[in-house]
C-alpha cells in the first residue's frame, strides 16, 4: 500500500478550494452586475412609464380646455376665450370693467356675466368635465394709481363681486358648485395684454383696460400626480 505525502495532501486540498473561492466571487461580481443591469432597466422602465403617464395626462388636460374654449365661446363669442397651450390655462377675456377705484361692475358688462354663468353651469353639469376641473378662478386688476395696498384691496373686491354676480346670474353655481369658484386681487402689478390692439395704446385707456377681471380654469393637475405616485409605489 502507498503512502501518501501529507504535504501533497495539504496541497492538493488547499487548491480545489482557493479555485472554489474565487469561482464564488466571479459568481457573485457575475450576480451584482445583472442586479446593477436590471435595476437599470426597471428605473428606465419606470421613467418611461412616468413619462407616459404625463404626457397621457397633459393630452386629456388639453382636450378638455378645448372643449371648454368651444362651450363657452359658442356664449360670449370666440375672441372673448383664448387657450393658453404653454400652461394649459384657459383664459377668458371677460371686459368687465369698472371706475377707478370702484368695485361695482358696470351694467354695460351684465349681458356677459350673464352668459358666462349659464356657460358655466352647463360645464359643471356635465361630470367629464367637472371631475377633471380644479378652479375657475377670477382674477381681479387695477390701473397704476393709488398705493399698492390700496389696489389689493380693490382688486380683490372686483374678483369677489363677479364671482357673486355669477352665483346669482346662474343660482346652480352657488348652490351646486360653489366650491370651484375662486377670486384673487393682483393689484397693478399685472398689466393688461395689449398686443391684440392695432396702433399705440394711451396712457388713459391702459389705465381703463387695466381695471379689468380675468377668469382662468385650472384644469386639476392631481389626477396626473396621483398616478404617477401609484407607479412608484408599485415599483417600490
Amino acid at each position: 500500500m502507498v503512502e501518501r505525502d501529507p504535504d501533497l495532501a495539504e496541497e492538493v486540498s488547499y487548491w480545489p478550494s482557493l479555485a472554489d473561492a474565487m469561482s464564488a466571487a466571479a459568481l457573485v461580481l457575475l450576480l451584482f452586475l445583472l442586479l446593477s443591469f436590471v435595476q437599470a432597466v426597471d428605473v428606465a422602465s419606470m421613467q418611461s412609464r412616468i413619462k407616459s403617464q404625463v404626457s397621457d395626462g397633459l393630452r386629456v388636460e388639453e382636450k378638455l380646455l378645448q372643449d371648454l374654449e368651444r362651450i363657452i365661446a359658442q356664449s360670449v363669442g370666440p375672441d372673448k376665450v383664448s387657450l393658453n397651450l404653454s400652461d394649459l390655462n384657459l383664459n377668458i377675456d371677460g371686459e368687465v370693467f369698472f371706475r377707478r377705484n370702484h368695485t361695482d361692475i358696470n351694467p354695460k358688462r351684465n349681458p356677459l356675466l350673464d352668459k358666462l354663468a349659464d356657460a358655466f353651469a352647463s360645464v359643471l353639469e356635465q361630470e367629464k368635465y367637472r371631475e377633471r376641473i380644479s378652479a375657475i378662478l377670477i382674477e381681479g386688476h387695477c390701473d397704476t394709481t393709488g398705493s399698492a395696498e390700496t389696489n389689493w384691496a380693490i382688486s380683490v373686491g372686483r374678483a369677489v363681486a363677479v364671482v357673486d354676480y355669477l352665483h346669482k346670474a346662474n343660482p346652480i353655481l352657488a348652490s351646486k358648485y360653489p366650491g370651484y369658484f375662486g377670486a384673487a386681487g393682483y393689484s397693478k402689478f399685472r398689466p393688461p395684454d395689449t398686443t391684440r390692439i392695432d396702433g399705440p395704446v394711451s396712457s388713459e385707456e391702459l389705465a381703463r383696460l387695466s381695471r379689468r377681471i380675468e377668469i382662468r380654469i385650472i384644469p386639476r393637475h392631481e389626477i396626473i400626480v396621483q398616478e404617477v405616485r401609484r407607479l412608484i409605489y408599485e415599483w417600490r
